[in-house]
């Protein structure tokens, strides 16, 4: 008899520890991250966020910048069910120094978006494009910089936005150099 109650009860067990760790994976797959080249979509979306944030302000800075300093950010974006720019993030734990430089405004957030109207290939998913600004002229990166950087490269999302689908973009590299 306590054969039968002891089967039972690991047949229980497994039971109870197997639903919670389904119910586990279920949830995560509302998450999705895809790692996708850009030119894979009709439209290259990383075009106009670059446009949108080459400001004179961050080119010359970067002009000006220590030989070797690189600005590695990266900026998410969020789109509605219809496709259109929802939200524009950039992370809050920047370097001082290139948040100064890129001035990540409600002003540049409205003119990504604005960039972004024609595109529709996205919809109810965001997302994540890493940048790395380097002056033409440097044939180094500061470590110090790069990782520091590296460190604040994951924006915070909201809560509608943590559970959309995420896109990861591939990196683009934009070399600046005296002429912009």
């Amino acid at each position: 008899m306590q054969k039968v109650f002891l089967l039972l009860f690991l047949i229980f067990s497994w039971e109870l520890v197997f639903s919670q760790v389904s119910e586990r994976v279920d949830h995560q797959q509302e998450i999705v991250i895809d790692t996708i080249k850009p030119t894979k979509r009709p439209f290259d979306v990383r075009l106009p966020i670059i446009k949108a944030m080459r400001t004179t302000a961050l080119l010359d800075s970067l002009i000006k910048a220590p030989e070797d300093n690189v600005f590695l950010l990266s900026v998410a974006v969020s789109f509605n069910a219809v496709g259109l720019v929802d939200t524009v993030y950039f992370s809050e734990n920047m370097r001082a120094r290139l948040k100064a430089a890129l001035k990540p405004s409600e002003r540049m957030k409205a003119s990504i978006a604005k960039n972004l109207s024609d595109v529709k290939s996205y919809k109810n998913e965001v997302i994540l494009f890493p940048i790395l600004f380097t002056n033409a002229r440097h044939t180094k990166m500061d470590k110090n910089t790069f990782e520091a950087d590296f460190k604040s490269l994951w924006p915070v999302l909201s809560a509608r936005d943590q559970n959309r689908k995420l896109t990861l973009l591939e990196p683009y590299h934009q070399w600046v150099n005296a002429h912009h």
